[in-house]
């Protein structure tokens, strides 16, 4: 059944706003992907203070990191709908623009909803965070160092380090937020000794290298100090993000309402899908194809569900090694033109893009199938074989150069450590010979190989062969931060046993690259399981669209053989 003037326009505009949502609902997740990764305030050091602020039964840091994450999944989700659009205004096939009017529909339902509780809701949300932050400065903040004190005592410093911030409201001299904190409360801090009014860390200019010699007037309140407070600075750093999802939240919105109105245009002039009378149907090995397709498209849905979850798993496990401080380190190993810190990153992001991806090539079958469309079930029988052989070459390039690339990795550790090792502290102003210490007690390890006693990986570092490291001094044999249970906080005090003795059962065993490599496969089981299982059903999948495809025929064969019988 020919479209009319309005369904024939409605078809045009339909696939050019998908093209266009398509765009969008890219922009948004690209949106998300920035503020995953850029959003400062949520690194490792800062993270315990704000998740010490809780709004609802939400803690603060969590929900900062999860609104990115919103962002990356509606952005998919537009994505995929624009797949049933853009495919069903081509074919005119109204069992996709029903369900995609609908998808619509919900999203934009949603959306309204979710705009109207933010508007009812903001002033009581943002009270109640400045609330919560004071409530945490006032009860944890009890000294104004990255070595003492609390885990949210230290947050609380970080924050002003990172965010060029001082308490909660901005300070405005010597009566700010810091009165009824126990740094100025409890005997032998220096603020209640009168020697301070405001942390080191909030004067303007230094790091964690260097606020320990902060000028005395920016801690007497006078001078020199972060004048924004850190409630301003955290909304501000959120905000910086709000023009562009605003205006890609409004285009969203106006697009959808027209793509539903084409959708329902389309479906009404294109009528039911018959020709002459007489619907083609599917014999029987067609019909067993049709019934496996559903059902495979419906497993390759969760399959893609899954290796997306272990994508995620797996860049939420390396993110715990690959943090601000480690990541100079791994940045230092480059294995050809790739640095290993960004590509452990990137790895888990590919399976996350793969599992996304079939999750729509398998939208693609599951409707071509449904629908016995031959446009969609053709598109989604090449999807599925690009990436059958994308997989095959993938695997080909790492079981031939696995070895070597695990070798070259391991000797770039081994050359990273000797060049840059300089220190048994974090606070050394060689980021990377911190990046080792932090490594050490972050994986539980020691050295690039496992030490084996006082001849170790550092003999030749220049912890051990230059002043005034403490190796060089022959008063330690491995760093205190390879001593076993050590934290940041403990490590300066780890027992001579380990450090000097070396003695078995005293310091971490495990070499550096072992657990790191353990670290990165330890996924490596649900990913292959996952894979395999893809692969094999990708062959199947194929088979049988080509079979519903040979079977469904030509509308105008159908013509024809009504014709005939006239």
């Amino acid at each position: 059944m020919a479209l009319g003037c309005g369904g024939t326009l409605g078809k045009v505009f339909l696939i050019l706003i998908n093209i266009i949502f398509f765009l969008l609902g890219l922009g948004l997740l690209i949106v998300g992907a920035l503020m995953k990764a850029n959003i400062k305030i949520v690194n490792d050091e800062v993270k315990p203070v704000l998740n010490s602020i809780t709004v609802s039964s939400y803690k603060l840091g969590d929900l900062a990191d999860n609104l990115s994450v919103v962002f990356i999944v509606i952005g998919v989700f537009i994505f995929i709908v624009a797949g049933l659009g853009l495919f069903g205004a081509c074919c005119q096939n109204r069992c996709m623009l029903v369900t995609y009017a609908i998808l619509v529909l919900l999203l934009l339902i949603v959306k309204v909803v979710a705009i109207a509780l933010w508007f009812t809701m903001q002033g009581e949300v943002e009270d109640k965070v400045k609330s919560e932050m004071l409530k945490s400065l006032t009860a944890h903040f009890t000294d104004d160092s990255l070595s003492n004190g609390d885990e949210i005592s230290k947050s609380w410093n970080y924050m002003f380090l990172t965010l060029d911030c001082c308490a909660v409201n901005a300070v405005t001299g010597i009566s700010n937020d810091f009165d009824q904190t126990p740094w100025c409360t409890q005997a032998g801090k220096t603020c209640n000794g009168g020697s301070a009014q405001l942390p080191g860390t909030c004067c303007v200019g230094v790091d964690a290298n260097t606020y320990t010699s902060a000028p005395a007037a920016c801690k007497t309140a006078v001078s020199g100090y972060n004048t924004m407070g850190c409630y301003d600075a955290l909304k501000a750093e959120i905000e910086t993000y709000s023009t562009p999802v605003i205006g890609v939240g409004i285009t969203i919105l106006v697009i959808e309402l027209l793509a539903v109105i084409f959708a329902f245009v389309i479906c009404k002039q294109t009528g039911e899908e018959v020709v002459g009378g007489v619907k083609m149907a599917l014999q029987c090995g067609g019909k067993v194809g049709q019934v496996f397709l559903v059902v495979i498209n419906i497993i390759f849905s969760l399959m893609g569900l899954g290796l997306l979850i272990a994508g995620a798993l797996a860049l939420s496990d390396i993110g715990n090694v690959n943090t601000d401080h480690v990541k100079p380190l791994l940045d230092t190993i480059e294995v050809g033109s790739f640095q290993v810190g960004s590509m452990a990153n990137n790895l888990s992001i590919l399976f996350i893009v793969i599992g996304v991806f079939i999750m729509i090539v398998s939208g693609l079958g599951l409707f071509g199938a449904c629908c016995q469309n031959k446009c969609m079930l053709v598109v989604y029988a090449v999807l599925v074989l690009i990436l059958l052989l994308m997989k095959i070459v993938i695997i080909a390039l790492w079981f031939t150069m696995k070895d070597k690339v695990e070798s070259e990795i391991k000797a770039k550790l081994v050359t990273a450590l000797n060049n840059n090792y300089k220190d048994d502290t974090i606070t050394n102003s060689n980021s990377v010979s911190n990046a080792w210490n932090y490594m050490f007690m972050t994986l539980d390890c020691c050295a690039v190989n496992p030490v084996k006693g006082t001849t170790n990986d550092f003999d030749i570092t220049a912890w051990c062969t230059t002043a005034p490291g403490s190796c060089q001094a022959t008063s330690s044999e491995v760093p205190k931060t390879c001593c076993l249970g050590v934290t940041e906080s403990t490590y300066s005090s780890a027992p001579a046993t380990c450090h000097q003795n070396v003695d078995s059962g005293t310091y971490n065993s495990k070499g550096c690259y072992d657990a790191l490599k353990d670290k990165i496969l330890s996924m490596s089981p649900s990913i292959i399981g996952v894979s395999i299982t893809i692969i094999l059903l990708e062959i199947l999948a194929v088979i049988f669209a080509f079979l519903v495809c040979s079977q469904a025929g030509d509308r105008t064969s159908g013509l024809s053989d009504v014709a005939r019988s006239y």
